[in-house]
């Protein structure tokens, strides 16, 4: 329940709708926020990220936002869905005072209406536009691949069913697990 609060205010204290009283409302706040689970590391905090967001759909994207606090330490946003298998809008709101540092989706396990293991164009366009880095779950392997702007090649192979396509797999950094089943659901009977 701490948790959920906590990820709760994540939101509230992002939205530019809240009106922030740093005498009334902050002390109670910063208390909560500093309870949420923080990572040394930002490939340790998009690992975790990815295992949560694997928790909320098999068969839709899920993802979210993975901020930096003033102390350096990262902490993993909500979680979210677009209730769509292959596109998820991020929200990209961070509490005052931290660092939104990277972005996190899944890639549901459907292999038959994308190609799970690499970044699509528009996850690739995301990162290079928003100036993040970018976690994707491969959820038929349970991979958790990074793409830096900037660092990592956007262009660096074809997948082997898209001739004329070149994406990126980025660099697997991780690993969660998954059950490894394509869930597309069944409607031909």
């Amino acid at each position: 329940m701490k948790v959920a609060l906590a990820l709760a205010l994540f939101l509230t204290l992002a939205s530019p709708a809240v009106v922030k009283d740093p005498v009334v409302v902050a002390p109670t706040i910063q208390t909560l926020l500093a309870g949420l689970p923080a990572y040394d590391t930002l490939e340790e905090a998009g690992v975790h990220a990815i295992a949560r967001a694997y928790k909320c759909s098999h068969v839709y994207e899920c993802g979210g936002a993975i901020a930096q606090r003033p102390d350096g330490k990262f902490v993993v946003g909500p979680v979210y869905s677009s209730y769509e298998g292959d596109s998820l809008e991020i929200h990209h709101r961070v509490p005052p005072d931290w660092t939104l540092v990277a972005d996190f989706h899944t890639h549901p396990c459907l292999p038959q209406h994308h190609d799970v293991p690499y970044f699509s164009p528009p996850d690739l366009i995301s990162a290079i536009s928003s100036h993040v880095i970018a976690f994707m779950g491969d959820t038929c392997t349970g991979n958790v691949h990074m793409f830096v702007p900037g660092k990592d090649a956007p262009d660096n192979e074809q997948p082997p069913n898209d001739p004329g396509v070149y994406l990126t797999q980025g660099r697997i950094v991780g690993h969660i697990t998954v059950d490894g089943i394509d869930v597309e659901p069944n409607t031909g009977m």
